[in-house]
């Protein structure tokens, strides 16, 4: 079973304050391997997280942080290419040293459940072909990622994301994608300029559903100040002008890497910039992720 894994890894967690919830596995089911036992996973209320960080001391995460430094002192001595770093549980960070391991092509950084974020020094593993971050608390999304542009397997399941907002377009490389069990609403336009994605998971996301469709209703009326706004963050701009902050964001829907009505999300600033987004998305040959990117030469 390929979820044999997942047994090991729920079998460590068994003294915990875990809620479990049941999802069927047509593969353990189909082969009657006890694929209701073997095919459980974390629930999204679950107390896995706050438990780990109530008992982590700053002496256990800075012996973790040690450790970690160690292995990636014998992976640069070493020149390897594949990397694995698992199961510290009391890792707050990943040390910079990572970013001179350059031979990697392969990396993992799973399972540690207090690790929030992943240095911006990832950005120098240019190499890197496969990267798993999947069962962190990952709760921001790393720009980083998009200077991979080797990428062609994306693992970043399983961590606390709210938004994966940014320049997708630049890893054509990309064929899996997993977000799965997340907290991601809907995703950004250029999401949709993956065009080697062979396959996209996003399981267990509250995202919304197609009710929320973009429609040429009632806008709400913007400040006096937000029209007077100057050096607005480019993930407030408006998607379609590019030129005021977003009051609300609107949805189209689209298939992509075999997930069918994926919410795509526009931020818009005016009862003007809704109106393009409900025209573009009645037609079925505008590429909507033009409104966001630009091709890059």
């Amino acid at each position: 079973c390929n979820h044999f894994f997942d047994l090991l890894f729920l079998a460590r967690l068994s003294a915990f304050d875990v809620t479990w919830r049941e999802l069927s596995c047509e593969g353990c089911i189909g082969q009657d391997r006890l694929g209701r036992m073997l095919c459980v996973v974390p629930q999204k209320g679950s107390t896995l997280l706050a438990s780990r960080k109530l008992i982590t001391s700053d002496a256990e995460a800075e012996q973790d942080h040690s450790k970690v430094a160690q292995l990636l002192a014998e992976a640069l001595a070493q020149g390897s290419t594949v990397l694995t770093i698992s199961e510290f549980f009391h890792l707050k960070k990943v040390p910079e040293l990572l970013g001179q391991c350059v031979r990697i092509r392969a990396l993992t950084i799973t399972n540690n459940f207090v690790l929030t974020h992943i240095p911006d020094c990832l950005r120098e593993l240019k190499n890197i072909d496969y990267l798993n971050l999947s069962y962190n608390c990952l709760a921001e999304f790393s720009e980083a990622i998009f200077t991979l542009r080797h990428l062609q397997y994306l693992n970043l399941s399983n961590n606390q994301l709210s938004s994966v907002v940014g320049p997708w377009e630049r890893l054509q490389e990309l064929e899996q994608l997993y977000l799965d069990s997340n907290l991601l609403c809907g995703f950004p336009a250029s999401i949709l300029k993956l065009r080697r994605l062979k396959k996209l998971w996003v399981l267990n996301n509250p995202l919304v559903s197609e009710k929320h469709r973009a429609s040429a209703g009632e806008f709400p009326k913007a400040s006096p100040t937000a029209e007077r706004e100057t050096d607005i963050p480019e993930s407030e701009l408006c998607t379609i002008c590019q030129v005021k902050r977003a009051v609300q964001p609107v949805y189209t829907f689209h298939d992509l890497g075999g997930v069918k009505s994926l919410p795509i999300a526009y931020r818009v600033c005016s009862e003007e910039c809704q109106k393009v987004v409900v025209e573009l998305s009645e037609s079925e040959t505008v590429n909507f992720s033009l409104l966001q990117y630009g091709e890059e030469g």
